[in-house]
C-alpha cells in the first residue's frame, strides 16, 4: 500500500469459479477464518537522472504475514529491510515496520468492495546513525478498492488510497489512483495496471506509473511471481532519464 518502500503492484481481486483454488495474488484477497498467508518480496529499484545528476538504487527484502479473523476480516504485520547500495545509510540493517487490517464485502455476485488500513513506521537513526536529529517517522494509509468480475477468469478493479504522516506539524498527504485488469486461470495469474500518484498540498505534484505482475502456482497454496513498475511521466519528468522497480514474490497460504 505504501508505494515509497515497496511495490504492492495493482493486483486485482480474486474472482474464480468453484473449480479453481483461491487466487492468492489478488489485492482484495483475504484469508479465510483461521488461515495464515505469507508474502515474501525481494525488489530492486533504480532512478537515473539527467544532466549528470547521478542515479539512486535500492534493494528491499520484505515479509508480510496476514491472518483471517473471519472470512471477511484479516489483520497483518510486515517488516522490510532496505539494504545500503550506495553508502548513504549507516549500515545494512535498515528496517521499517507495518501493522494493518482489511475488511472485504461482497456487494453482489460480481462486485466486491474492500477497505485496507495500515500503520507504518521507521527510525532514521537506524538508517543514518545517531547524528541525525530525526527519530521515529509514523505514517498511516488507507486503500478503498472495488473489483468487478467480467467472468470466471477476467476481472477489472479500481483503487483510491492515501498515505499521510502523523505526529508532525506539517504533514504530507499523498494520494494514488489505480486502474487495472487481472486474469486468473488456476495455474497462472496475470495483472496490468496504471497508477497515478499525486499531492495537492502546496505545489501540486503527480506521477504516472505502469504496474505489471505474473504469478505461477507451483501448488494450489504456493504462488511464485515476478513484478515491476515503470515511471511514465509527471512532475519533474524532464529531469528523469528513467525510474523503475522490479522484484520477485513468493506467496504461501497455510
Amino acid at each position: 500500500m505504501n508505494y515509497k518502500t515497496t511495490l504492492l503492484a495493482g493486483a486485482a481481486v480474486l474472482f474464480a469459479g468453484q473449480a479453481m483454488a483461491a487466487d492468492l495474488t489478488g489485492a482484495l484477497y483475504t484469508p479465510n477464518k483461521g488461515q495464515l498467508t505469507s508474502d515474501t518480496t525481494l525488489s530492486y529499484a533504480r532512478e537515473k537522472a539527467k544532466h549528470h545528476w547521478g542515479a539512486w538504487d535500492q534493494v528491499t527484502l520484505g515479509e508480510t504475514l496476514e491472518y483471517g479473523i473471519t472470512d471477511a476480516f484479516a489483520i497483518n504485520a510486515g517488516i522490510a529491510n532496505e539494504f545500503d547500495t550506495e553508502g548513504g545509510y549507516n549500515n545494512d540493517h535498515n528496517f521499517d515496520y507495518s501493522l494493518g487490517a482489511k475488511y472485504t464485502k461482497d456487494l453482489c455476485n460480481k462486485l466486491t468492495f474492500q477497505v485496507d488500513a495500515e500503520y507504518y513506521t521507521w527510525n532514521p537513526k537506524d538508517f543514518y546513525g545517531h547524528h541525525t536529529p530525526m527519530r521515529w517517522q509514523k505514517w498511516i494509509g488507507t486503500d478503498f478498492k472495488l473489483g468487478y468480475a467480467i467472468n470466471d477468469v477476467l476481472s477489472v478493479y479500481g483503487i483510491y488510497g492515501f498515505d499521510t504522516q502523523i505526529d508532525v506539524d506539517h504533514r504530507e498527504f499523498d494520494q494514488h489512483l489505480v486502474a487495472g485488469v487481472h486474469a486468473y486461470t488456476g495455474k497462472w495469474a496475470l495483472d496490468g495496471a496504471f497508477r497515478y500518484e499525486f499531492n495537492t498540498q502546496g505545489k501540486n505534484t503527480n506521477e504516472w506509473w505502469t504496474d505489471l505482475e505474473a504469478d505461477y502456482y507451483v501448488a494450489e497454496n504456493v504462488a511464485l511471481g515476478v513484478y515491476g513498475s515503470y515511471f511514465l511521466g509527471g512532475t519533474g519528468a524532464d529531469d528523469i532519464r528513467y525510474d523503475y522497480e522490479t522484484g520477485l514474490r513468493v506467496k504461501v497460504a497455510f
